[in-house]
């Protein structure tokens, strides 16, 4: 007998971290990546939660209530000092090519529950609330705060630093592997580099 579908949903996207939403998305990623596969809490936890953009995605349960299962963050483009300060830090490690330009970087996927499609309802929500709020995922400084201007609009990119072992996954959400990034280590953990572009039509300011 087949297993009933999880009953699911996500939450609205909520910037920065005053939130239970972002709370929520914590108690996650610390279950994932922290208890998991041993990254420090203190890495784990980084300067972008603050400008990025959280969506948490939530199993009900029948009694009404329901628990955080899910989450994925969107992180808005960066400042060319804001990158120049991230690639300086001791330690830093990254692709091997240096990616420019006014793209989001889609990361901090983890899900609790291996099966259901958690994973990839997280992707479409995250990347539809991208593309239906256009001016909103532009650049934003350190504090997350907005920066005015045509140049600081976002080009309709997603990167992905996605773990080698998941690269299945995000193919099949359709990321493409970009072979002149390289593969790197972060946290232990081997990674590449992986794209996808916005639906223009989609596109909403």
């Amino acid at each position: 007998m087949a297993e009933a579908p999880l009953k699911l949903h996500v939450s609205a996207a909520v910037l920065g971290e005053d939130s239970q939403i972002f709370r929520d998305a914590w108690k996650v990623r610390k279950e994932v990546f922290c208890d998991e596969q041993n990254v420090a809490e203190e890495n784990e936890k980084d300067e972008d939660d603050k400008r990025s953009w959280h969506i948490v995605c939530y199993l009900d349960h029948a009694d009404g209530t329901s628990e955080p299962v899910g989450t994925v963050r969107l992180v808005p483009p960066v400042t060319p000092e804001v990158k120049k300060l991230r690639e300086a830090m001791p330690g830093y490690e990254g692709p091997a090519k240096r990616v420019n330009g006014t793209y989001c970087k889609v990361g901090r996927l983890c899900s609790t529950r291996r099966k259901g499609g958690v994973g990839r309802l997280l992707v479409e929500a995250i990347i539809r609330f991208a593309e239906e709020n256009r001016m909103e995922v532009g650049v934003r400084d350190k504090d997350g705060k907005p920066i005015p201007g045509t140049e600081a609009e976002w080009n309709g990119k997603f990167c992905a630093h996605a773990q080698i072992a998941a690269r299945d996954f995000w193919e099949r959400v359709g990321f493409v592997v970009d072979e002149n990034m390289g593969m790197w280590i972060e946290e232990e953990i081997p990674h590449c580099g992986m794209w996808r572009e916005a639906r223009l039509s989609a596109l909403c300011g």
